[in-house]
Order: structure tokens, then C-alpha cells, then sequence
């Protein structure tokens, strides 16, 4: 249930333009500095944990920034034909 409301909060966060990338941007560095996953060969790479939950967050914003933009298309429409 929990998870579903973080959803429709990333829903939320997406009406406003860039709040969203500028939350996740904020939220990057610690994680990657503290935890970094280092593969047999060196190379450093995100955990797929992290990975996962930034995918489903910029899925939810992405959402939104559909809802705003069709709300304004909907909003000019009716400026225009009323």
C-alpha cells in the first residue's frame, strides 16, 4: 500500500516542471558515494535496487508531466473554441 501512495506522490511531484529531476539529482550523491558497487574488473556501477526505484520515480513524474501537459492543451483548446 505504501509503495502505491510514493506512486501517486511521484504523480504529484510531476505536475510541477523539474521538481521531480531536481529532487532525484539531490538525491544521488550521497547514495553513490557511500555505497559504491564495484564489479571484478573495477568499474563502479549503480545497485540495481537503486536503479529500480529511480526508474519507478521518474516513471511517476513522467506521468505527471503527461497530466500537466494535457491539462494545458485541454485548457488552450477551450480558450480558443469557447
Amino acid at each position: 500500500m505504501m509503495k502505491y501512495i510514493e506512486d501517486i506522490g511521484h504523480v504529484l511531484i510531476g505536475l510541477v516542471p523539474c521538481w521531480g529531476l531536481v529532487r532525484e539529482y539531490e538525491q544521488l550523491p550521497p547514495e553513490n558515494d557511500a555505497n559504491p558497487v564495484i564489479d571484478v574488473d573495477g568499474t563502479e556501477y549503480w545497485s540495481s535496487v537503486r536503479v529500480m526505484d529511480i526508474f519507478r520515480d521518474l516513471t511517476g513524474y513522467l506521468v505527471g508531466e503527461v497530466f500537466r501537459t494535457l491539462g494545458l492543451v485541454v485548457l488552450l483548446l477551450w480558450a480558443l473554441f469557447k
